[in-house]
């Protein structure tokens, strides 16, 4: 298919081309009856690897298997395709996977570093403190000094027992000015949990009373709000990150950092 334009003089732009297929008398209802999969090099169709499905209109293989071991170290491509009950073949789906070497299932996970943006080289950038294990879930502070503030990537990743580095993971943050927040201003109180995904416990010293409840994010800005004299407040519904949390009681207003998971 090629589309182009013409503009105000009369000058026509170059065609821009897509490629596309037609296939002949598709029938949506026909139920999906095979299935196969390959890697790099299409064997023809109906020789590659057979999957085992229950036929029908839809197919699911979020639990299947696909074998691996016989591929060497390195970027390969995954593709899958099915059959219907017309004896049609549907277009390849792709996806691109990397081979691990000798990788050791058992093997503990027993160093952690992170980098922001630029990679400063494998077991150079900043360790992260953690006990060893086959699975690791835990949290840990980053140092953002000299990050300038917007947006950068945070990179993670883990080495097991037999020297092997993992995949990185990334996230993407922003950086804002910190909210400036005078001692002499506020009392500390305490959280929990913390960090959290949902409903935080506010507790107060002294049985100090509570009447009103803020959420400050980083910015300054008061993003949840809650006129009571109850304790809690749920905060599942904000986006992960660093808030404040103001709690306000008779003559006296607290402060309390928390992070939302």
């Amino acid at each position: 298919m090629y589309i182009r334009c013409k503009d105000a003089n009369n000058k026509w732009s170059l065609p821009m081309r897509k490629v596309m297929y037609i296939h002949p008398n598709l029938n949506a209802s026909s139920p999906i009856t095979n299935a196969e999969y390959y890697f790099d090099t299409d064997p023809g169709f109906g020789s590659a690897n057979a999957i085992t499905i229950n036929a029908g209109n839809t197919l699911t293989l979020a639990n299947y298997n696909i074998a691996t071991q016989n591929l060497p170290e390195g970027i390969h491509f995954l593709y899958i395709r099915c059959k219907d009950a017309n004896n049609k073949w549907s277009l390849p789906m792709r996806k691109v996977m990397y081979i691990h070497p000798n990788l050791n299932a058992s093997s503990p996970i027993t160093n952690a570093e992170y980098y922001f943006d630029t990679d400063p080289g494998v077991g150079l950038a900043n360790a992260i403190s953690l006990t060893a294990g086959t699975t690791v879930n835990q949290s840990f502070d980053v140092v953002t000094n000299g990050l300038a503030v917007g947006n950068h990537n945070l990179f993670v990743r883990v080495k097991n027992q037999d020297g092997v580095w993992s995949v990185i993971s990334k996230k993407v943050f922003t950086l804002t000015s910190p909210l400036s927040v005078s001692e002499n201003m506020y009392f500390e109180a305490q959280a929990f949990p913390n960090p959290t995904t949902g409903f935080v416990t506010i507790q107060l010293p002294q049985n100090e009373s509570i009447r009103k409840i803020e959420i400050i994010d980083m910015l300054g800005k008061i993003v949840v709000s809650q006129n009571s004299s109850s304790n809690t407040i749920d905060l599942e519904t904000l986006h992960s990150g660093i808030y404040f949390i103001k709690a306000f009681a008779d003559e006296k207003v607290f402060l309390k950092k928390i992070i939302k998971q």
